[in-house]
């Protein structure tokens, strides 16, 4: 793929490459493209996780640790997920704490 960018671009992908320490220009550019990746999979994971945790009704009435929350809901803990779509189980946690805490400010 090919991109072409203005001079003001290229003048910042430069000073960017040089504040991350690399080589060139293009190293720059595949890192950045590599993080928004990384940080666009993870809030669609978390979007996923919210909406199993709502629909499944795993978000607990109290803070509960990992432990306490997996004999909750009768969870398997080995459960990993795609790191995509597909919530693992302390993705679930995760986001059934949230749900709780987030519910617990507003009340308050």
């Amino acid at each position: 793929m090919n991109v072409t960018l203005s001079n003001q671009q290229s003048d910042h992908l430069h000073r960017i490459a040089v504040l991350q320490g690399h080589a060139d220009p293009e190293c720059a550019l595949a890192f950045l493209i590599d993080q928004a990746a990384e940080c666009l999979c993870l809030d669609r994971l978390a979007k996923a996780a919210d909406l199993a945790v709502k629909s499944d009704d795993l978000i607990p009435s109290h803070h509960m640790t990992y432990d306490e929350w997996l004999e909750w809901t009768g969870k398997d803990d080995s459960f990993a997920g795609n790191g995509l779509d597909i919530p693992g189980t302390a993705d679930l946690y995760d986001a059934a704490i949230y749900a709780f805490e987030s519910a617990v400010a507003v009340d308050s």
